[in-house]
């Protein structure tokens, strides 16, 4: 299911299971359901947020050349995670990220450690706290 955050909180769109999905070359299956949901708000400077089941750094990069950017939490397992930033041993509060020239990778410590990717902000946009 695909909503909008910011309005009345209407559903935007929907995709019913029916055993066949067609997958976009170079995604995965929750990559590729992501792009169907969300196709129409595609070229438009939009935000999209996802949970850390549809978030992957493929995903990311077709999104970004389709002028839409992307934030969402992500499985520290997933491919092309930068390894540096997962295994930090951080202490409450504390950050690491890593940065290339279109995705931010965060790995923040509260009660347990946040995994999170984003292609609209930077590690700076971030307060450490104490």
């Amino acid at each position: 299911m695909c909503t909008d955050i910011h309005g009345a909180g209407y559903t935007w769109s929907y995709k019913v299971y029916s055993g066949e999905d067609r997958a976009v070359k170079g995604l995965d299956k929750p990559g590729s359901v992501v792009v169907a949901l969300a196709a129409d708000l595609l070229n438009e400077g939009r935000l999209l947020v996802t949970d850390n089941y549809y978030s992957s750094v493929p995903l990311t990069r077709y999104l970004k050349e389709r002028r839409t950017d992307f934030c969402g939490t992500v499985r520290k397992n997933r491919r092309d995670i930068p390894l540096d930033v997962v295994n930090a041993n951080l202490r409450k509060g504390e950050i690491a990220a890593k940065q290339n020239n279109f995705l931010t990778v965060l790995k923040w410590r509260d009660q347990r450690d946040v995994l999170v990717m984003s292609t609209c902000h930077n590690p700076g946009d971030c307060d450490m706290l104490t």
